[in-house]
């Protein structure tokens, strides 16, 4: 019994250490000196989000020599990450931001001659509010 209530007591312990800790600055020695860290949501988050530009008119990135670039799709809304499927397929997750919806993943089927997608159809739809499959 003894050894059950010093497991209780040791996990009170952590939690009231955690929820002190959670109200209170928090000062760590970094290599640029010590710093005073605000606690977590003390401050507001940063906003620092980058703008697509895209590729001008005709235009396309420089590769080395012996490679050439193609663009494989445009008209996605804000593409967060891709993986290539064992069958040459591609899934590519769009986020939803304030300017674009999202929250799908697109999926790319088949490669034409000049190294673009065959077809394009929503693989799943929804992904903020659980997944539902496309039909």
């Amino acid at each position: 019994m003894r050894h059950h209530l010093n497991g209780v007591f040791a996990l009170v312990a952590a939690i009231a250490f955690l929820q002190s800790a959670a109200q209170k600055n928090t000062i760590v020695n970094t290599a640029a000196g010590i710093v005073n860290l605000p606690s977590p949501y003390a401050t507001p988050s940063a906003n620092n989000s980058s703008s697509s530009i895209g590729w001008p008119e005709g235009k396309t990135p420089i590769a080395p020599a012996g490679f050439t670039v193609t663009k494989y799709a445009s008209g996605l809304a804000n593409p967060r990450w891709i993986y290539q499927l064992t069958n040459g397929d591609v899934l590519v997750s769009e986020a939803e931001t304030k300017r674009n919806k999202g929250n799908d993943i697109i999926i790319f089927h088949g490669t034409k001659s000049d190294g673009t997608y065959e077809t394009k159809k929503i693989f799943l739809k929804g992904l903020n509010n659980g997944p539902a499959k496309e039909k």
